[in-house]
């Protein structure tokens, strides 16, 4: 079914949320701070930003799992996928800068 999800910053974890009941229906950890998440408009994965370790986690939206680590830096925070679900932009907070990653070559 269809899930929402929250970033839980200092509890180092992402919280997937069912649509339907509202209900909690999964927490994944990750050992550090969790920043911004991000869903594809295609509904096929999700980025979550690791600002302390300068990560994106990309993960498989159906299972949660991780399916790529992309290392940037100066503390990703902000993301945003493209309309068609190929490029991901990743807002870092230090450098104020803006990371553009064709998802096809690099995950």
């Amino acid at each position: 079914g269809a899930t929402f999800l929250v970033s839980g910053g200092d509890t180092n974890s992402l919280h997937v949320f069912s649509t339907t009941t509202d209900a909690e229906i999964n927490v994944i950890n990750f050992g550090t701070h969790v920043g911004g998440n991000a869903s594809s408009e295609d509904g096929q994965l999700v980025a979550v930003t690791l600002p302390e370790s300068n990560q994106v986690k990309l993960l498989d939206s159906a299972t949660h799992e991780i399916v790529h680590t992309l290392s940037v830096s100066d503390y990703p925070l902000g993301l945003a996928f493209s309309p068609d679900s190929q490029t991901l932009y990743i807002a870092s907070r230090e450098s104020s800068t803006l990371t553009v990653i064709d998802l096809y070559s690099s995950a």
